[in-house]
């Protein structure tokens, strides 16, 4: 979103991989995923985004991606497990992008946890890892 304000050039494209796209935790969703995350927890993660936001809002755009315009931008590919607290912003920015027709691809793993795309033993883990190779290689 920065570059695009600043007319820099922009990667082609963004594959978002449980992002952490609102740093206050203040989606109401998050409680229904809280009791089924077994590795983040919303108070941890609003300490560490208030933290992180440092001298900025954290609905600043730059902290909290959520807050900022994602039209115009490179096509986004999102990876994220019912599981992980992310996954209730990252089903908010599906529904963004959708209204706004700004085209994107949507991956739901059910039952995974945070960041589980890093565990290879996971069937699931080998078959995110292969969608994201053909993201790359095919477009």
């Amino acid at each position: 979103m920065w570059l695009r304000e600043h007319e820099k050039k922009q990667p082609e494209q963004l594959i978002l991989l449980a992002p952490w796209l609102d740093v206050t935790m203040a989606n109401p969703n998050l409680s229904e995923i809280d009791k089924n995350d077994k590795i983040l927890g919303i108070k941890g993660l609003q300490l560490a985004g208030n933290g992180y936001a440092g001298n900025l809002s954290t609905k600043d755009y730059r902290v909290s991606p959520i807050y900022g315009n994602p039209n115009d931008l490179a096509k986004i590919s999102i990876f994220v497990g019912t599981h992980d607290l992310f996954c209730a912003n990252s089903r908010l920015l599906k529904d963004k992008m959708r209204k706004n027709n700004t085209v994107f691809n949507y991956f739901k793993y059910p039952k995974m946890f945070h960041v589980w795309i890093l565990v290879k033993k996971r069937k699931e883990a080998n078959v995110a890892i292969e969608q994201i190779v053909n993201l790359i290689t095919k477009e």
